[in-house]
């Protein structure tokens, strides 16, 4: 009854405005059953679980929000429905990565999920150059079915490098992209599993020869 209470408190504080990423009821009352809340997953069991779209096994952990952060208990189910916002699934869940859950309380005043998605917890989007390639260059779009391949670029301002990943879900503007080293390229990406995942990605001399 006191972790009820607590979630209660939890939610009014969030819908007086004084909450951190949100607690909220499907319906918007203050007491119901049922809730929403969008964090970062935290105490998730060995630091990482792999989740299928459903049939997971009954996992337990936190959902953190707010600042000073406030955590709360949540539990994953077989019939709890996976969702991915970027890439396919079966997919990782990370302590740390962005998560929005919604489901109903149970006695014990934990978070029983009907829903978990994943989301992407950084979207960048770059000027870079390219510092290096495996194999000296690199043909986008790559073919369905091969695998990720890790490019390092370096920023255009600091001249810092980076590794980032093109898959074959990397969607390429302006028809096919070779590069090399040297290369300027414009990217949008998302960071996953403490990677810079590109999604978007163009020659940045196509920007230039339309200011020529």
């Amino acid at each position: 009854m006191r972790q009820r209470l607590m979630f209660n408190g939890m939610l009014m504080l969030v819908v007086l405005g004084l909450g951190g990423f949100g607690l909220l009821s499907p319906t918007g009352a203050i007491g119901a059953q049922d809730g929403k809340i969008k964090g970062l997953a935290a105490g998730v069991p060995g630091g990482s679980i792999s989740l299928a779209a459903t049939g997971n096994p009954t996992t337990e952990f936190q959902v953190t929000f707010g600042d000073p952060a406030i955590s709360f208990p949540v539990v994953i189910s077989p019939a709890t429905q996976v969702k991915i916002e970027e890439g396919t699934l079966p997919a990782t869940l990370r302590n740390g990565d962005a998560v929005e859950v919604e489901g109903s309380i149970t006695p014990e005043g934990k978070l029983l999920l009907d829903e978990l998605e994943l989301e992407d917890f950084l979207e960048l989007e770059i000027d870079a150059i390219i510092t290096s390639v495996p194999g000296g260059a690199l043909t986008l779009p790559l073919a369905p079915g091969s695998p990720a391949v890790f490019v390092q670029f370096s920023l255009v301002a600091s001249g810092t490098t980076f590794s980032m990943v093109i898959t074959p879900e990397t969607e390429v503007e302006g028809g096919a992209l070779l590069l090399t080293a040297g290369t300027r390229v414009e990217f949008e990406a998302v960071l996953r599993d403490s990677e810079i995942r590109v999604i978007k990605i163009k020659s940045e001399a196509e920007d230039e020869d339309e200011h020529d």
